[in-house]
């Protein structure tokens, strides 16, 4: 350690956080002989790499680390958690049977 502080924790992003996990670790276990050209087939986790939900996978973790800050940002972080959770909840106890989709019109769409 410098100076007798501790050293810092190391940032450290997985292959089911970011392209750059998934980069990282395919250089450093796999190899390849054009480490400047990343597929994104290799990532076996590209479903949830999505660009629309980079701030629930990685904003709580930079303000672990010192690197958000905002209390605004982080307020709307739990704000959109909260919301999907509870979407998500509304969903797992909705049920539609097939006698009352028909009694709504759903034999039209078939």
């Amino acid at each position: 350690a410098y100076r007798g502080e501790k050293a810092p924790v190391p940032f450290i992003l997985g292959r089911d956080e970011a392209y750059i996990g998934v980069l990282i670790d395919d250089l450093v276990t796999k190899g390849t002989s054009e480490p400047y050209r990343m597929f994104t087939s290799r990532a076996e986790y590209r479903i949830s790499l999505r660009a629309d939900n980079a701030d629930l996978r990685l904003t709580r973790k930079g303000a672990e680390y010192g690197l958000v800050t905002d209390p605004e940002r982080l307020a709307a972080l739990d704000m959109r958690q909260t919301l999907i959770a509870d979407n998500v909840d509304r969903l797992r106890d909705f049920k539609l049977f097939v006698t009352d989709w028909a009694k709504r019109g759903g034999n039209d769409l078939m």
